[in-house]
């Protein structure tokens, strides 16, 4: 599946002789809900286009695995670039973790949830965050230098 609609865009008005006027962008937020059954598997759910730059993720246990299993999300050469196992168990209903380093794809690439060790069946829920560069680039600039 591949995201292709441009970034969202309020518009905004500023008065004043440094104020400007125009839009402004606000992230794209898609969520994502996997279903642990017993197998040990990788899931890609999204392309993510050139240029994306993502802000934020949150990771939620809606139903608790165990200590075997891992649950990590990130891409499909890079598995737990965004949230690894370490940082993240899921064995406790409502254990969460957010990672708010941010993450750049400069070519774009295929976002992955992988389930490893000896999985139990769980559920985890993910909120990502994001935004399309080269779409607000292209959608107009408010300064050039």
């Amino acid at each position: 599946m591949s995201i292709v609609a441009s970034q969202p865009t309020v518009r905004f008005n500023a008065a004043g002789p440094y104020g400007i006027e125009g839009i402004s962008y606000v992230p794209k937020v898609i969520t994502v809900k996997k279903t642990v059954t017993t197998a040990t598997e990788n899931d890609d759910f999204m392309l993510a286009p050139t240029g994306t730059f993502i802000t934020e993720v949150i990771a939620v246990v809606t139903d608790a695995c165990d200590g075997n299993t891992t649950v990590t999300l990130g891409t499909d050469g890079d598995a737990d670039a965004l949230i690894n196992a370490t940082n993240f168990s899921v064995e406790t209903l409502g254990n969460f973790y957010k990672f708010s380093t941010g993450y750049y794809l400069p070519s774009g690439d295929t976002l992955r949830i992988a389930v490893g060790g000896t999985p139990a069946a769980g559920e985890v829920e993910f909120l990502i965050s994001y935004f399309e560069i080269p779409s607000m680039m292209g959608n107009g600039i408010h300064f050039e230098l």
